[in-house]
């Protein structure tokens, strides 16, 4: 009895907690190796990376590239929904927000 009265609720609530976590944009290196970004918080890049050749941004989102740590820098380039190539950019953090 409870449970019927609770679904609709439940119903509601469960799209807006996957959306909250879900990935923004991916990087794909030239091996096919895939770096998410699945936060609305600046993400620095390691040394130790893979270099990216591709950016996925999914719908609903666009992507800003730095060329420097911590999202601030002289150059940026922002990436709206849709698949680009970035392998001759230089960056080290991007940011990915809901457009």
């Amino acid at each position: 009895m409870h449970f019927a009265a609770l679904l609709p609720f439940v119903a509601a609530i469960v799209p807006l907690a996957t959306a909250q976590g879900s990935t923004k944009g991916v990087f794909i290196s030239k091996s096919g190796e895939e770096f998410k970004i699945d936060t609305d918080d600046c993400v620095n890049f390691k040394s130790t990376q893979p270099i990216y050749e591709k950016l996925i941004v999914n719908a609903g989102n666009a992507c800003t590239l730095y060329d420097s740590k911590d999202c601030e820098a002289y150059n940026a380039w922002e990436f709206l929904e849709g698949e680009h190539e970035v392998e001759t950019l230089k960056f080290r953090s991007v940011q990915c927000v809901l457009d």
